[in-house]
């Protein structure tokens, strides 16, 4: 249903941006909408840009319409800004930035097809549109990096995170406008979207303009909020998979209100406790950041007695016990074909081919498989026989040599792996054997020879523990010397040398009591939370106005 929306309009490319850039597609309550009376030809009007009925005629669901009056007033901010400072995107940004989404898309797909319907089926809609999309995800970009750089962190604020952080100025502004700078940013779009104009002439557009969906006293959430977080769900439909309802839409409904009713809750209690906030935050950020307060709040108030912390301690000692574990230095070299063993693969195969050319057949004599054209073509991600050919075909699938022949209802393949030949393997224990004469005459050291011989996920120091993540000779071999020390495993040749051991110490409460007390409020914190909850709902409610989204949630 979202694909469909997006692939009817030409504003797909300021929903996708919008959503990259962490603003979220809503509209805040204060955009104003006229609604227009005599016929005109467009339907709606945002500035000066007019949408008409062939634009929006695939539109058939609440949903998609919501999200696409939301869009609209994004493009016009948006576009807005982007005259207000003469902004521009060259060509050969659009050009970097299509050729990487390309990539993406070919990594994908396996299988041979046009660029035209590589787009069509990864992005689902045309190179010209996405080309547009391409423009407004990094136009918005740009617009969402100057407003973040804008942000000027209180003397206040910068001044607690140099106490806390015991850093200096420079590094506290960093942090802060790390931390806040995409807050301020989605905040700037929602007062931003407040000065949009926006004309519906369709009646049955009014009701999908901006207006306060959710409210609790100061605490608002608009239909386009609401909305926008319903599509990230009807996305990702296995999250819905627990929740009641027949469609993908009314389970994101039902899902996103009940988190929001929620949240909404617990952020109006923590406003009558008298927890103060920001201005500088937008509506579902506000609610957040209060939601947040409000669960520190419950969490410090939980009761803890001794005895009952003893009584987790030693249900859960293993947690805290302390780890054998060592800090170690490795190069690997694994055992794997050099490049003059795949090249002799590669001379078998062509071998096999010419031969099963000449002879019309595979060789006897070796293993071969047989499938039917269409497990071929499903295993192998693409068809590789044209109707009625017969002449063997040759290709590399996930480093094996495939030579297939069509038998015309089905397939006869072989595969060939390249495979390490004892000379690589002497080859390999050579070099082994030169490196550790060079590090234990210290030549070079430890660190020097990781970095210069070392496979590429052995290039910096790792913790060791007994768990089966290396080979059990290699760790039993860590744990037991400090020298230098070379193990061959059947992955190949590790040379090590151990920094740091550290041997398994049971766990004493005392020590770890700081960690008992707060683990403890943890696994009784959701029950602590609930009860909250039930309370504050006998005092005070969301309220939830009229629209098609009540109705969604409400449906039984």
């Amino acid at each position: 249903m979202l694909k469909k929306f997006k692939n009817s309009t030409r504003y797909v490319g300021i929903l996708l941006a919008v959503l990259l850039v962490g603003g979220l597609v809503a509209s805040a309550f204060g955009s104003i909408f006229t609604l227009i009376s005599n016929r005109e030809d467009y339907v709606i009007k945002v500035g000066e840009n007019k949408i008409y009925p062939s634009m929006i005629k695939s539109l058939n669901d609440e949903l998609s319409k919501t999200l696409f009056i939301a869009s609209l007033i994004d493009k016009e901010v948006m576009d807005k800004y982007k005259n207000k400072l003469h902004l521009s995107i060259s060509s050969n940004e659009i050009d970097e930035k299509y050729s990487e989404k390309i990539s993406r898309a070919r990594s994908r797909v396996n299988r041979r097809i046009s660029e035209r319907d590589l787009v069509r089926i990864v992005y689902g809609t045309t190179i010209a549109k996405l080309r547009s999309s391409i423009y407004d995800e990094i136009m918005n970009e740009k617009i969402r990096e100057i407003i973040v750089n804008s942000y000027s962190p209180k003397e206040r604020d910068i001044k607690k995170v140099m106490s806390d952080e015991d850093c200096d100025r420079d590094r506290a502004i960093y942090k802060l406008k790390s931390d806040n700078g995409n807050k301020y940013f989605k905040n700037w779009l929602q007062e931003e979207r407040t000065a949009v104009n926006l004309e519906i002439k369709d009646p049955d557009f009014a009701k999908y303009a901006p207006f306060n969906l959710l409210s609790l006293g100061s605490l608002k959430v608009t239909n386009h909020e609401f909305a926008n977080t319903m599509s990230i769900y009807v996305s990702y439909p296995m999250i819905l998979n627990y929740m009641p309802g027949d469609s993908s839409e009314e389970k994101a409904a039902k899902f996103v209100y009940k988190s929001l009713n929620r949240d909404m809750l617990l952020a109006g209690e923590a406003l009558s406790k008298g927890v103060r906030c920001s201005r500088d935050l937008s509506n579902l950020d506000k609610i957040n950041y209060l939601k947040g307060r409000m669960e520190e709040k419950i969490k410090d108030e939980i009761n803890v007695r001794d005895r009952d912390l003893k009584a987790y301690f030693f249900s859960n000692r293993d947690k805290y016990d302390e780890k054998e574990r060592a800090y170690v230095d490795i190069v690997f070299l694994p055992f794997k074909p050099s490049n003059t063993d795949i090249e002799e693969r590669d001379r078998e195969a062509n071998d096999i081919l010419n031969s099963a050319i000449k002879s019309n057949s595979l060789p006897k004599g070796m293993e071969q498989k047989k499938m039917s054209k269409e497990e071929f073509t499903k295993k192998f991600g693409r068809k590789f026989f044209r109707k009625n050919e017969v002449v063997p075909s040759l290709f590399l699938n996930e480093g094996k040599k495939i030579v297939a022949k069509d038998e015309g209802e089905s397939v006869s393949f072989v595969e060939l792996e390249a495979k390490m030949s004892k000379e690589t393997k002497e080859s390999l224990e050579r070099q082994a054997s030169k490196i550790l004469d060079q590090i234990e005459k210290e030549h070079i050291d430890m660190k020097k020879a990781v970095e210069l011989y070392s496979d590429v996920n052995f290039k910096k120091k790792i913790t060791v523990h007994r768990d089966g993540k290396l080979d059990k000779e290699l760790e039993k071999a860590i744990m037991s010397s400090d020298r230098i020390e070379k193990v061959v495993t059947g992955k190949g040749i590790y040379i090590f040398k151990r920094s740091s051991y550290y041997p398994e110490k049971r766990a004493v409460f005392e020590d770890v009591r700081n960690r008992v007390v707060n683990d403890y409020k943890s696994s009784v914190f959701d029950k602590k939370v609930e009860e909250a909850i039930s309370d504050i709902s006998s005092r005070k409610s969301v309220k939830i106005e009229k629209s098609f989204f009540k109705d969604l949630i409400e449906k039984k």
